[in-house]
């Protein structure tokens, strides 16, 4: 699942989800970076995840 469709499932914009990612804010899915130095991030969205979060709609 990308952010893109998981922003769209949940209502939001993709920058909410990678924001609410990078700080931990949702159960789904995890942020990290690629390296301590960077500060670009990786993101891995669990689909089952982002359904129970829903309610699973």
């Amino acid at each position: 699942m990308t952010i893109k469709e998981a922003a769209g499932i949940i209502g939001v914009s993709p920058l909410t989800i990678r924001i609410g990612l990078q700080r931990g804010l949702f159960p789904f899915g995890t942020a990290f970076k690629t390296k301590e130095e960077n500060k670009r991030y990786c993101y891995v969205l669990y689909p089952e995840k982002v359904r129970e979060y829903l309610g699973g709609k």
